[in-house]
């Protein structure tokens, strides 16, 4: 069914358009999900009696990637974006902490790893006083 001014060309385009973006969105969210195992995975690595659950694990492992990129894996409630947001400043601190020393401000991968999974243990222990 066409139309005398080219509506279904303007429908289908935007068919198109709204279909190729959900399946952006869809890579983005596998993406940010593999991430997420993967540094679970790589916790659970080094700190094989950690006791903590699959469920606590990926939270964690979500909250750290938070702290490092929140526009791709944004704060999930009010709560976690002002943690988010504390060890931010933190970060910075130490950043500036390490320049002013003369270090290089940026982390080697094994440091920004051990980062990672600190954040991801701190988490771990800030939910379970929470919860007490």
């Amino acid at each position: 069914m066409s139309t005398p001014h080219g509506g279904e060309s303007i429908l289908t385009d935007a068919l198109f358009f709204v279909d190729e973006m959900a399946k952006t969105v869809d890579e983005l969210a596998l993406e940010a999900l593999m991430e997420v195992i993967e540094l679970r995975k790589s916790y659970e690595n080094s700190h094989p009696d950690s006791g903590a659950t699959l469920a606590e694990l990926q939270g964690a492992a979500y909250f750290a990637k938070s702290v490092e990129d929140p526009e791709k894996f944004p704060p999930l409630s009010e709560e976690m974006k002002a943690e988010v947001e504390n060890w931010q400043l933190t970060d910075k601190i130490v950043q500036n902490l390490r320049e002013a020393s003369g270090k290089s401000p940026d982390l080697s991968p094994e440091e920004q790893q051990l980062q990672m999974e600190e954040r991801m243990q701190a988490h771990m222990i800030y939910q379970n006083q929470m919860s007490i």
